[in-house]
C-alpha cells in the first residue's frame, strides 16, 4: 500500500508538469501569435488588449478599484456577451471578440479545473480506501454463506 501510495506521488506530480509544459507554446508559435497580433494591429483589424483594457476603464474607472468596490461582486459575476463586449470596445470586431471570450472561458475552465480537480494521489487514496472496503465486504459476505 505504501508503495502505491509512493507512486501515486510520483505520478501525480509528473502528470502536473507534464500538463504544464505540454500546454506551454513554443518559441515558434509565440513568435507566429506576435506576427500575427503585429499584422492585424498595422491594419487596423484587431484592437490591441492594452486599448480594450483601457475602454473597459472607461466605462468602469480603474479596474482594481471597480472590482473591490462597493459593485465589485456584481461586475465579477457579470456575463459578457459579444455584442456587450463589441459595444463596451470602440472598433472591436466580432470574430476578435469571439476569439478573447472563447480563450478567457478556456483559461477559465483549465485554471478551475487544476486547483478543483482530484489529483491522482488523492484518486490513489480513494481507490486504496475503496479496496480496503471491498475486501472487509467480500469477507463479510463469505461468512455469511
Amino acid at each position: 500500500v505504501m508503495l502505491n501510495m509512493l507512486l501515486a506521488i510520483i505520478m501525480d506530480t509528473y502528470t502536473n508538469v507534464k500538463s504544464q509544459v505540454t500546454s506551454s507554446e513554443t518559441l515558434v508559435q509565440q513568435a507566429s501569435e506576435l506576427f500575427r497580433r503585429w499584422r492585424s494591429n498595422s491594419k487596423g483589424t484587431r484592437v490591441s488588449l492594452p486599448k480594450i483594457w483601457q475602454a473597459f476603464e472607461a466605462k468602469l474607472g480603474p479596474i482594481p478599484d471597480a472590482l473591490n468596490g462597493e459593485n465589485g461582486e456584481a461586475i465579477r459575476h457579470a456575463i459578457i456577451t459579444v455584442p456587450l463586449f463589441m459595444a463596451t470596445v470602440p472598433g472591436l470586431q466580432e470574430s476578435q471578440a469571439k476569439h478573447l471570450l472563447t480563450s478567457a472561458v478556456a483559461d477559465y475552465a483549465a485554471e478551475y479545473e487544476a486547483s478543483h480537480g482530484l489529483s491522482l494521489a488523492d484518486a490513489m487514496g480513494t481507490i486504496s480506501k475503496m479496496q480496503t472496503e471491498l475486501v472487509a465486504f467480500v469477507s463479510e459476505a463469505r461468512r455469511a454463506q
